[in-house]
């Protein structure tokens, strides 16, 4: 059987600011900074969770999500995975920075997130300049494993 997720980024519209949240679950994740999404339930499209996860985790009504990356793989314990990636823009989301049960969610400076000046999950640092990639988008499909 194969878990299915969501993760989405919310940029500024210049694309200088991303809203990231500071994780609080699943452990592996604790403490650091990952973009808004979660398991995608029953019955539920890709987008349909998107827009769920990140109402849940912000507080916010976006819904002008773009896909642009599905990932695929299993993880150490031979438990399938996928991860449809989606892209934002939205202006208005900006004016609310706050915590929720699910962590604190902060605008951040997207270079400083590519340099590695902050303590994200490690594949920030090449999901969002793919995310930002106009050229490309929707386009991507990565399968993988880790051991």
């Amino acid at each position: 059987m194969k878990t299915e997720y969501t993760l989405g980024f919310v940029f500024s519209a210049n694309k200088v600011n991303v809203m990231l949240i500071e994780k609080q679950k699943p452990d592996w994740q604790k403490g650091k900074l990952n973009g808004i999404g979660g398991h995608i339930e029953k019955g539920e499209t890709p987008l349909e969770a998107m827009i769920r996860e990140c109402k849940e985790e912000t507080n916010l009504d976006i819904t002008n999500w773009q896909p642009f990356l599905v990932m695929e793989g299993d993880n150490f314990q031979d438990e399938k995975w996928k991860v449809h990636c989606f892209r934002a823009f939205d202006n208005s989301s900006y004016k609310v920075l706050f915590e929720t049960k699910e962590g604190k969610v902060k605008l951040y400076d997207v270079e400083e997130i590519i340099k590695g000046e902050h303590i994200t999950i490690p594949n920030l640092k090449w999901l969002i300049p793919m995310c930002l990639d106009n050229n490309n988008y929707n386009g991507y499909r990565i399968k993988g494993e880790i051991k």
